[in-house]
């Protein structure tokens, strides 16, 4: 609403009037990074609460978790992800076969990843 040349009228703006101040796309984006970050510190608090009140911290007879297969795992994840960041600059170069075999290394190395979440998931239960 803006004031018009009498006092007691006012016109409303139109969207023609207005300026965008930031994208959707990077609006959407902030409110996703906001969104998680207050998700994970809701869980980093609840985890930090529970192991300041537990007497022992971990609870006695818990299994231990193969932290080394899970850091193999972890470094397979990465390794999938190079290659998929390799194959995208395959295509930027037009170069198709480069593409194909990075972007086969990340299919197996994802499908790798995948399985072998749940085969820890299952050796857990």
């Amino acid at each position: 609403v803006t004031p018009t040349r009498y006092p007691t009228q006012l016109r409303v703006a139109s969207d023609s009037d207005r300026s965008q101040v930031i994208s959707n796309g990077v609006l959407g984006m902030l409110l996703f990074v906001i969104s998680e970050t207050v998700l994970f510190g809701g869980m980093i608090s609840g985890f930090l609460i529970i192991q300041a009140t537990a007497p022992i911290w971990p609870p006695p007879g818990q299994p231990r978790l193969p932290v080394e297969a899970t850091a193999f795992n972890t470094a397979v994840l990465f390794l999938s992800a190079f290659a998929l960041a390799n194959a995208h600059r395959h295509l930027k170069r037009m170069d198709r076969a480069g593409t194909e075999k990075a972007l086969t290394w990340a299919l197996a190395l994802g499908a790798f990843f995948v399985l072998f979440q749940g085969y820890e998931w299952v050796q857990l239960i």
